[in-house]
């Protein structure tokens, strides 16, 4: 793909949004940068952010990314020779949701998907971050990844010197690896045990899934999950006592013993956040510079001071205007709140940003050239 074209588009945004470009302690970060690929090239520094902005007009690269870590010495290798100094903790919440909605997933561009994630990401910062790690709301800094997810970068003093381990650990728990409906719900002198509205981490999390499943479910719902059909009618007509029950940590019902696990199990399942674990714990990993623009989409990787309502087909489009693409495909692209119908060699005019996007993904090319 000839990359002219879109290189004079990135220099021309970058030159008008100079000042959006704000890496903290710029001059001790590694950097990497791309044209064909998201890193073509690393270990690069630079002196301060105008050194970095005159480089992302100047050069133009299609992806730009820098080092959670900071050095002494940033353009220094093999990576030992840099002098490690400390790492902010950063998080990548970056997945696809395609199979949750077959029927409606965009091959090209995916509203779908992108809202999933950013359900996710609120989850994630609302649940875990501040929750159950502690951190205050200022000590998060959130941006759209520019493609399909969110990063999270916390730059507080505390977590500097954590171990890769120790960051590794905070993506587990996340996860939920080491946790199973067999060690939260357990039997005790004959007696079904569960977490209790006392519980705290997982075990809470757990409880406020069961127990808001246990006030609202209906019998259909408890034979989804696997009761009889005169104890689900049972449960569904017992739903606060049941609740009750639950809140004091006995999840001891006739019959529901399996329905509990099942329970348990999909709450472990609809509450966990995948991440993408080795962004966090691999130090020496480099994570796109926030604010700058996804080679691979054309949107800006924006800084966020809110997940509500956010919908990067609107809120992180760069370019405005028109632009007139011929499709190398039959498919329908949703983006901006429009369906476009674009059928395989006829020309169509798009939004700027729509265009963009296809002929980066290679759904498209584009007229004259």
């Amino acid at each position: 793909m000839n990359t002219s074209f879109f290189q004079q588009k990135f220099s021309e945004y970058y030159a008008k949004h100079r000042d959006s470009i704000n890496v903290p302690e710029a001059r001790s970060r590694e950097y990497g940068a791309g044209v064909n690929g998201k890193i073509d090239f690393r270990h690069v520094s630079f002196p301060s952010n105008d050194a970095l902005r005159d480089f992302l007009i100047q050069d133009a690269p299609l992806y730009a990314s820098y080092s959670a870590a900071r050095y002494e010495r940033p353009a220094a290798k093999p990576m030992p020779n840099k002098g490690f100094v400390s790492a902010d903790l950063v998080f990548d919440l970056d997945k696809t949701y395609a199979e949750e909605h077959p029927e409606k997933h965009g091959a090209a561009f995916c509203p779908h998907c992108l809202e999933r994630a950013r359900q996710d990401a609120a989850r994630f910062y609302d649940e875990f971050l501040l929750k159950d790690y502690g951190f205050g709301k200022s000590d998060v800094a959130i941006n759209f990844s520019g493609s399909k997810g969110y990063h999270f970068h916390i730059r507080t003093p505390a977590v500097q010197q954590l171990s890769s381990a120790a960051r590794k650990e905070l993506c587990d728990y996340a996860g939920a690896l080491e946790v199973s409906p067999e060690k939260l719900v357990t039997k005790q002198a004959g007696a079904l045990v569960g977490p209790s509205a006392a519980s705290s981490g997982w075990s809470k999390k757990v409880f406020n899934y069961a127990q808001q499943f246990a006030l609202t479910a209906d019998t259909q719902a408890w034979r989804a999950m696997g009761a009889g059909s005169r104890t689900a009618k049972h449960a569904a007509q017992n739903n606060a006592e049941l609740a009750s029950r639950l809140e004091r940590g006995d999840w001891s019902w006739k019959n529901l013993e399996k329905s509990f696990t099942a329970l348990a199990t999909e709450a472990i399942r609809k509450t966990r956040v995948e991440l993408d674990a080795p962004v966090t714990f691999d130090l020496s990993r480099l994570i796109r510079i926030p604010n700058t623009l996804h080679g691979d989409s054309c949107l800006t990787a924006k800084v966020l001071q809110s997940l509500d309502a956010f919908a990067p087909d609107k809120d992180a489009v760069a370019f405005r205007g028109a632009i007139e693409v011929t499709p190398n495909k039959t498919l329908a692209l949703e983006f901006g709140g429009t369906t476009f119908e674009l059928e395989d060699g006829k020309t169509k005019e798009l939004p700027l940003a729509a265009g963009l996007l296809l002929l980066r993904k290679g759904y498209a090319v584009l007229v004259g050239l």
